[in-house]
């Protein structure tokens, strides 16, 4: 049995005794393990001792898990387009057929096909994220000010037309941003190209 199989088969087994083994901050601690450990080759990682688990016993159990994976895992030498494809949607499976996918999200996305670490993320900055929010809230208010004749709104109108336009830019910021982060590390990394 392969790694990512052996893994997943105990994984499984742990989240019958432990459920929260699914919740989003343990698939997200256990993620970042196994793109350390499998994809990047970082054979200098330190595993974490907390993986968000509700007890300890469930934590040293994700812990040992993990450990006897880089224990196999350094004993193997795939190159990066096989660990890449034993993770995808078709790849490596548990007992009851669920894929990586299920336990860690789409780990593809985290590193390229040389296996390098992601390039530095223009986008995950204070000021991307900002200047995303400030160009959606200003799309708002211009296009509320070409229906409404701003000299003719009370001034106490125009405070609740910008704090609204600065809620909608919150939001459709947020939402902009995401897909920008979406699209540029999907372009870096080669992933939906043919």
């Amino acid at each position: 049995m392969d790694p990512i199989t052996e893994l997943l088969t105990e994984l499984e087994v742990i989240g019958v005794e432990h459920e929260e083994l699914y919740d989003t901050d343990v698939r997200e601690q256990m993620a970042m393990a196994v793109v350390e450990i499998y994809l990047r080759g970082n054979v200098q990682y330190e595993l974490p001792g907390s993986y968000c688990m509700f007890s300890d016993a469930g934590d040293r159990k994700v812990h040992e898990a993990l450990k006897r994976f880089a224990e196999d895992v350094t004993a193997t030498a795939l190159d990066t387009e096989s660990k890449l494809n034993s993770l995808a949607p078709k790849g490596a499976t548990s007992p009851s057929g669920q894929t990586s996918e299920y336990f860690f999200g789409a780990l593809a996305e985290f590193v390229d096909r040389s296996g390098s670490p992601p390039r530095f993320l223009w986008w995950d900055t204070p000021v991307a994220y900002f200047g995303c929010m400030v160009v959606a809230g200003a799309l708002i208010f211009l296009l509320i000010s070409v229906f409404v004749p701003l000299r003719q709104v009370h001034p106490l109108w125009l405070v609740v037309v910008l704090i609204v336009c600065g809620g909608v830019g919150l939001a459709g910021g947020d939402t902009l941003w995401q897909f920008i982060a979406d699209r540029t590390l999907r372009a870096q990394n080669g992933i939906g190209k043919g």
